[in-house]
């Protein structure tokens, strides 16, 4: 058995699969239901992957048990599956967390009752992917993989394909973040940032947003449970960004601080970098995702250009303000 610890755990050892039936669907989800002869399934990937499941459509039934020690007192613990291919449910010693749909959608459940209480515990999960071999009968939001006109008429592919992990975060967490530039021009930049956090009670919170040399702070109320939170940030004479033919670009870390403990920054992010263009008689404002070309609204053959980098850090609970340090794990 795997052992998470720390602040993120990958739960990828010791997942099991089988076939699912109506027998095993009644049970699979209990401690002491016996997997021995359940095949090994790497996790992530796609089932068919598999030997044994190489001609299967599922469902499948994936189990896997693990040991983790209770979080310390005020903080929270975070079941986060990255991706299932394409609908799942998800169960953890034999309690209901939720469902799942989509293959590029993270799903996140809290599980700090669940791990306060034991620390030998089973995560279950059922997998679906409904085939799809008929174009214009075509139902999944799975893109072009379960696409006949695309790939392979046989082709089914399923699983839960990308990581599962254990998080831990402090009161308030960071469940989400998007970051736009509503204005671009040479001599300023204003970003909207809109944040979902998610609070395991109600308190004010200090969020706190480094651009440059720019060090934005506002203090907002947070209800019990999903806070969606908006502000805007300005930037003056902002870092300009060009095309990527032209190399490097100042495209910045548009990250967040989950915590907000001092001396345990825990960062979230996305690649970003503002953009102002203009090309067949218009102008358009957007996000350039880092990393690649410009992406946004459409520009002319011979339209130009500009963008500004960025580098955010936000959320300080009410429980002092954390230190903004330079390094971070950027993530989505």
């Amino acid at each position: 058995m795997q052992r998470a610890a720390g602040t993120t755990r990958a739960l990828t050892d010791g997942w099991r699969a089988a076939v699912a039936d109506e027998h095993l669907r009644r049970v699979y989800t209990d401690d002491d239901v016996d997997s021995a002869a359940w095949r090994p399934v790497d996790v992530p990937g796609h089932w068919r992957s598999a030997a044994a499941f190489a001609d299967a459509d599922g469902p499948l039934l994936y189990r896997c048990r693990f040991d983790a020690p209770p979080p310390p007192p005020g903080r929270r613990s975070w079941l986060t599956l990255e991706g299932l291919f394409s609908q799942g449910d998800v169960w953890l010693d034999g309690g209901y967390l939720g469902d799942t749909e989509g293959y590029f959608l993270p799903h996140s459940f809290e599980v700090t009752d669940a791990l306060t209480h034991r620390s030998g515990h089973t995560l279950a999960v059922e997998v679906t992917s409904t085939p799809q071999r008929v174009a214009a009968a075509k139902r999944n939001l799975t893109g072009v993989f379960q696409s006949p006109e695309v790939g392979e008429a046989h082709a089914q592919p399923g699983g839960i394909w990308r990581p599962v992990r254990l998080d831990e975060t402090g009161p308030v967490r960071i469940a989400g973040l998007r970051v736009l530039c509503v204005e671009a021009t040479p001599g300023r930049a204003v970003l909207r940032v809109v944040a979902t956090l998610n609070s395991d009670g109600a308190r004010h919170v200090r969020l706190r947003t480094e651009v440059g040399t720019v060090d934005h702070e506002i203090d907002h109320p947070l209800a019990t449970g999903s806070n969606e939170v908006t502000w805007p940030v300005t930037v003056d004479r902002p870092a300009l960004w060009w095309p990527r033919a032209l190399g490097d670009a100042p495209v910045g870390i548009v990250a967040t601080s989950r915590d907000g403990e001092p001396g345990t920054p825990q960062l979230d992010g996305v690649r970003r970098g503002a953009r102002v263009g203009r090309g067949g008689g218009g102008q358009g404002r957007g996000a350039g995702r880092g990393g690649g070309g410009v992406s946004g609204s459409a520009l002319g053959k011979n339209g130009w250009r500009r963008a500004a980098g960025a580098s955010i850090r936000h959320l300080h609970p009410d429980r002092g303000r954390a230190g903004a340090g330079a390094g971070g794990d950027a993530r989505r």
